[in-house]
């Protein structure tokens, strides 16, 4: 069953982002400190999307900050808002709407930070073969 939320419910729940940083459980966003572990949970693979995340690992800024740092990859059958809000992670990464639709639900979250200010789903194509209604799109 899809549930439907309104406009006003839905930015009142999050940000106007297509893909956001969350954080779960009501905890600061400085609980992390000396060494503490701290799972970070992707929203897909691990790929370039999250390069900025790896390079980061990888130079030790976490570390510098006594973070260890655990970043795990998602997938097609990963949906991060419930591991965020049970605490398996202490921060992932989600669309908006699955973040909208999880504190519809009750989960206590909190959008920290968007990595994209627009949604960038979209259908492109090229002037000399225009898609203009979803009609267009059947057998292409």
């Amino acid at each position: 069953m899809t549930q439907h939320i309104s406009r006003r419910r839905f930015l009142s729940s999050t940000v106007a982002g297509a893909a956001a940083l969350t954080l779960g459980g009501g905890l600061p966003i400085r609980s992390a400190r000396a060494a503490d572990k701290v799972v970070m949970q992707l929203g897909w693979i691990a790929n370039v999307e999250y390069m900025g995340m790896f390079i980061a690992d990888d130079a030790g800024y976490y570390e510098d900050e006594g973070i260890e740092l655990d970043i795990i990859p998602g997938g097609p059958a990963i949906s991060v808002a419930p591991i965020v809000a049970s605490g398996k992670a202490l921060v992932g990464l989600d669309s908006t709407d699955t973040i909208a639709r999880a504190r519809v639900e009750g989960a206590n979250l909190k959008v920290i930070g968007a990595e994209l200010q627009r949604n960038p789903t979209s259908v492109m194509s090229l002037a000399s073969k225009p898609i203009k209604t979803p009609q267009d799109l059947v057998c292409k």
